[in-house]
């Protein structure tokens, strides 16, 4: 008997119906196919992981060897939130980051943050729930952030400088930020803020707006990164803008 997942509280049996007693097996309604576990996924992640120049450059025993450790390296970092939703997108999206084992910014995103095609495979906040930045939200949703520490996940509707933005879904213009009842300029470096919304486009908020920093810098997070990425490796963080894999680059650590 197939059970169509979010769907088991009422079966509706016609009368005369032949019950074969062969076990359960869980798919997604309407496609037929299996549901990917996190088991299923970590293979295919290892797989699309584990090309010719990845091997080669981490200096892996074989594709095999590569494979088993990305993917047991992928089953303990991945969230508890996963669900079988846009793996096809993301999985190709690992593969071709990996295929020349240079990773850019955007790559990097994907490989590490679960970023890009793949921000869909786990389950997010919904509407109105609260937020820090848009990866807390739905992937269709964006964080509005007003003056205070979180905002909500919402379908923002822009509003122009100078006007009301009190509205939960209403979002100002880049460059300028919401205090909770108009649209106002964006902050100034060295000013006193709440969220990153609330500086300009090239800083980010540490209690006080800041510069975002340059390349090879030290970082404690992506935002403080005008690549977007703060790229940790033993104990240390530094902005990039692209990664290329070697034998003493700790990723190839799971990638042989």
């Amino acid at each position: 008997m197939v059970v169509c997942r979010k769907f088991l509280s009422l079966l509706i049996v016609p009368r005369f119906a032949v019950f074969l007693t062969i076990g359960v097996s869980t798919v997604a309604c309407g496609t037929g196919e299996p549901e990917v576990t996190r088991e299923v996924f970590c293979d295919r992640w290892a797989a699309a992981a584990c090309s010719n120049e990845v091997i080669s450059v981490c200096q892996a025993a074989d594709r095999d060897s590569c494979r088993e450790t990305q993917g047991e390296s992928c089953l303990d970092d991945l969230p508890q939130g996963f669900v079988d939703r846009g793996v096809d997108g993301c999985i190709e999206a690992v593969k071709n980051a990996y295929k020349d084992a240079d990773l850019t910014a955007r790559e990097l995103d994907i490989v590490v943050r679960y970023g890009g095609a793949c921000t869909d495979i786990f389950i997010a906040n919904d509407a109105g729930e609260r937020c820090r930045d848009d990866d807390d939200c739905e992937s269709a949703l964006r964080c509005v952030l007003k003056d205070k520490e979180f905002g909500t996940c919402q379908h923002p509707v822009i509003i122009k400088p100078g006007f009301s933005c009190s509205e939960p879904d209403e979002a100002c213009e880049p460059g300028f930020y919401c205090d909770g009842r108009n649209c106002l300029a964006a902050l100034d470096e060295d000013d006193d803020c709440n969220n990153d919304a609330q500086c300009g486009p090239d800083m980010y908020c540490d209690g006080s707006c800041h510069e975002r920093i340059d390349i090879g810098d030290d970082c404690k997070s992506d935002s403080q990164c005008s690549s977007g990425i703060c790229y940790e490796s033993f104990g240390k963080g530094t902005c990039v803008d692209r990664l290329r894999l070697s034998p003493a680059e700790p990723m190839c650590t799971s990638l042989r």
